[in-house]
């Protein structure tokens, strides 16, 4: 039982992780179109 829930925070700390991760590749996409956009 101990295990199964070690293994589920693991599972949840790697999904929001890659979430975060996710986001940050869209801003930083996002930020970079932008200031491309401005220098025209």
């Amino acid at each position: 039982m101990e295990y199964l829930a070690r293994l589920n925070i693991v599972a949840m700390l790697m999904s929001t992780t890659f979430w975060i991760n996710l986001a940050v590749v869209f801003f930083v996409t996002l930020i970079t179109y932008w200031a491309h956009q401005l220098a025209t």
